[in-house]
């Protein structure tokens, strides 16, 4: 315990990273510093990658959150390069709370907000975690038809992309004429995620049991009243 104590420890005082507040649906919100060289002068490409550089860490400090404490270091370092590379999948929203230049250096003091679960699941899938701390999950093939317009499909995506704790992963989806289709990873069972598309918008709703593993739900948009 220990050990895995003082590899948290060094891992924020050697990142800049602070924890901050953990959300009840398994985000964690991280205090951030991030640092990037200013080369040639070009204060604007250094800001963005300080902010970068910040959101990195940020994802490194949240899976010294999950990591069992006898990971090996070795291990972590082959997957290292793949975790920080998936920013848009782990953090749900960052804010910049200051910034300066020092001479030829830029720092970025962000807030950011890490989703859990997906970090969970793909440390999980790269072998990180042990098996029991794998999470069983539910795959639901969802299709959305009578989409109309733009906002028709903008309201589904948005309320897929608003559950990180529900949805693992939403992908592939595929787009025909007025519908749209995903193959979706559920963290949660079924039940809750179809209680949730009920408030989502809408819709008609039809569940179909498909085999022991998969679900398919058909939701049809209905025309709203004014």
């Amino acid at each position: 315990m220990k050990n895995r104590l003082l590899m948290i420890f060094l891992i924020m005082m050697g990142t800049g990273v602070f924890p901050v507040d953990v959300h009840p649906h398994g985000n964690l919100t991280l205090q951030v510093e991030g640092r990037a060289a200013v080369v040639k002068d070009d204060e604007a490409r250094a800001r963005r990658e300080a902010v970068k550089n910040a959101l990195e860490k940020a994802i490194l400090q949240a899976c010294a959150r999950i990591l069992p404490e006898k990971v090996e270091q070795e291990s972590f370092q082959a997957v290292k390069s793949l975790l920080i590379g998936r920013t848009d999948r782990y953090v749900n929203h960052y804010s910049i709370a200051s910034e300066s230049r020092r001479q030829n250096e830029y720092i970025a003091e962000v807030q950011a907000i890490v989703a859990m679960p997906p970090l969970r699941e793909d440390l999980a899938q790269m072998g990180m975690l042990p098996d029991s701390e794998a999470k069983e999950s539910s795959v639901v093939l969802l299709s959305l038809r009578g989409i109309r317009k733009y906002a028709d499909f903008k309201r589904m995506n948005t309320f897929l992309q608003s559950r990180p704790q529900l949805v693992k992963s939403r992908y592939p989806c595929r787009l025909e004429w007025q519908r749209i289709d995903c193959d979706l990873t559920l963290s949660e069972p079924v039940q809750i995620f179809t209680a949730e598309l009920k408030k989502a918008g809408p819709y008609q709703m039809e569940t179909l049991a498909g085999n022991s593993d998969t679900v398919e739900i058909r939701l049809q948009i209905q025309e709203e009243i004014r």
